[in-house]
């Protein structure tokens, strides 16, 4: 009987001492936090945003149909999706130069000033990128969202960064962009959880620091 009651006080300590591990272990780092710069100078007076397929900035091929009708939701469900120009990644690929001029429009979200980003885009082949595009789908505001890889270095590093942004086609600065890393715990998930993840903890976030608004 003893030692029945040893083993089971040995059992109950070690399912205790997985539960704790379990309680103070979760799925992402959140030490990370999301990173915002809100530039609330920028107006957003037309109601229509164009949506972007969810680019990397490591694969210029990659190209995923369920993130992109992902983040086309999460825009749909905020502002309607009568007031969104969604764009299939297709659509990129038959502009020869369109990867090259968006991934230089990503360079600028690390600007904190509307000045460098003008400077940046003024006069490239981001300019001219943009300028076609508004006068194929109108002088809106476009919205994006950038990876720092694709699921083979998510799956070899255990890390992502979505990188989101809202530029205003008219005065080439952005209303707000984000920066949002996420990191495997314990119980990690598959690449695009984990990139859904951080979608809607940066679109939660950007609302909460503009009264509840994305523009």
């Amino acid at each position: 009987m003893k030692t029945c009651r040893l083993v089971k006080s040995s059992l109950l300590i070690s399912i205790c001492s997985i539960l704790s591990l379990s309680a103070c272990t979760s799925t992402t780092d959140d030490s990370e936090k999301t990173k915002i710069t809100l530039n609330e100078s920028i107006s957003i007076k037309k109601s229509k945003v164009i949506v972007m397929p969810v680019i990397s900035t490591s694969n210029k091929s990659f190209n995923s149909s369920i993130l992109d009708a992902n983040y086309i939701a999460v825009w749909a469900s905020d502002v309607g999706k009568e007031n969104i120009i969604p764009i299939p990644f297709i659509a990129l690929d038959k502009i020869p130069y369109a990867m090259d001029a968006i991934l230089a429009i990503y360079k600028t979200m690390t600007d904190d000033t509307h000045s460098k980003n003008v400077d940046k885009i003024k006069g490239t082949i981001a300019e001219k990128f943009l300028k076609d595009f508004g006068e194929k789908y109108g002088d809106y505001s476009i919205a994006f969202t950038f990876l720092s890889g694709d699921e083979n270095s998510y799956n070899s590093t255990g890390t992502i960064t979505t990188s989101m942004g809202l530029l205003n086609i008219n005065s080439l600065a952005w209303k707000w962009n984000t920066h949002k890393e996420y990191k495997k715990g314990l119980f990690p998930v598959p690449f695009n959880v984990a990139v859904q993840q951080t979608t809607k903890v940066s679109i939660n976030d950007v609302k909460k620091a503009n009264q509840e608004k994305l523009y």
